[in-house]
């Protein structure tokens, strides 16, 4: 018996050896796969927002609009932002980037397309001195988009402050001082307000169906 243990002894010997290099190679592997993951997450931007779509204003002014609210979008934002450039190439040939739909299955294809954790787009309306601004943001641990949307009756600039000043409400912070200390009153009407109220339209129907 002790004859056949010496003879098993370097069999197990070298088998010990093999088992805690396999270990080693596993450990290593893993390692790489963890790692690879990480740097994969990091090289990924979560959040991305797709070029506005306008009516009633030029490509060149819806440009300059979505510019100044990405800028802004980007100083209140922890995270880092996909660039346009990397968008324009994955939505291509999608709904949400020929045609600026906003609606919760071309939001969901963007999402799926661009691979982020959030996807925000919108749309400017500009029409009988009135700005008509809709912003959507889907969440990819959510179904629906949380909607955001304000008009605004007055000059330019003063749109562009309540954009800007939008883009911090989206990121869930307060809007620097630089910009709510800039804000211009909106001139839209008293009646006018009630106009837009959806509630007012429904009302008219069924003041005429009645």
């Amino acid at each position: 018996m002790t004859y056949i243990l010496q003879l098993l002894n370097p069999i197990i010997y070298k088998g010990d050896r093999l088992m805690k290099r396999l270990l080693c190679i596993c450990i290593l592997l893993g390692y790489a796969f963890v790692l690879g993951q990480t740097e994969s997450a990091q090289d990924s931007p979560p959040i991305a927002a797709v070029q506005f779509s306008g009516s009633g204003i030029t490509d060149l002014e819806t440009q300059v609009l979505f510019n100044r609210f990405l800028e802004e979008l980007t100083k209140a934002s922890d995270n880092s932002l996909m660039d346009q450039e990397n968008i324009n190439e994955k939505i291509t040939g999608l709904e949400i980037g020929t045609a600026g739909c906003i609606s919760d299955e071309c939001l969901q294809a963007g999402l799926s397309a661009l691979g982020v954790q959030q996807l925000l787009a919108g749309s400017i309306n500009f029409t009988k001195n009135k700005y008509r601004l809709k912003v959507r943001k889907l969440d990819a641990a959510k179904s629906k988009p949380k909607k955001y949307s304000f008009r605004y009756k007055g000059e330019p600039d003063g749109f562009i402050t309540e954009l800007e000043v939008l883009a911090w409400e989206i990121m869930g912070k307060e809007a620097p001082e630089r910009l709510t200390g800039k804000r211009k009153p909106n001139q839209e009407s008293m009646i006018e307000k009630i106009v837009e109220n959806p509630m007012f339209g429904k009302a008219v129907v069924l003041a005429a169906a009645g």
